[in-house]
């Protein structure tokens, strides 16, 4: 059950590495995160999972990367193939971060929400 997911985000994340490569990855990664987590703010009503708003902010974070390509490579802080190997280790850290601000929040039940939800019935009744 838990691999599941992180089958489905290794999926995710491997088709943008394809295109953009490794190096542009961890700056494509890091963006779609910070999409997500506005997202995820922002739409809170809404109840989706930090996996559902990635999924989403993925490819707009790819256009960006692929629009603005030329521009990118020439910055030195976003990740590039002319990058230092410092600056890849940092977004390589900010990635490994990443999911914090994404995580779901699960409500965990208290004694008294199990208590009332559960049916209740009367243990003389199967009995007979």
């Amino acid at each position: 059950p838990g691999t599941g997911r992180l089958m489905d985000l290794i999926g995710i994340i491997a088709i943008p590495g394809v295109i953009v490569g490794w190096q542009a990855l961890f700056g494509v990664t890091l963006l779609a995160t910070l999409i997500a987590a506005f997202l995820m703010r922002r739409f809170k009503h809404l109840q989706r999972d930090g996996l559902a708003w990635f999924s989403v902010s993925l490819p707009v974070a790819l256009s960006a990367q692929i629009t603005f390509w030329r521009e990118l490579e020439s910055l030195p802080l976003w990740p590039s193939s002319q990058s230092t190997p410092t600056t890849i280790l940092m977004y390589a850290l900010a990635a490994l971060t990443a999911p914090w601000l994404i995580r779901s929040r699960v409500a965990i039940p208290t004694v008294d929400s199990l208590d009332t939800a559960a049916p209740t019935t009367d243990e003389s009744e199967g009995l007979d």
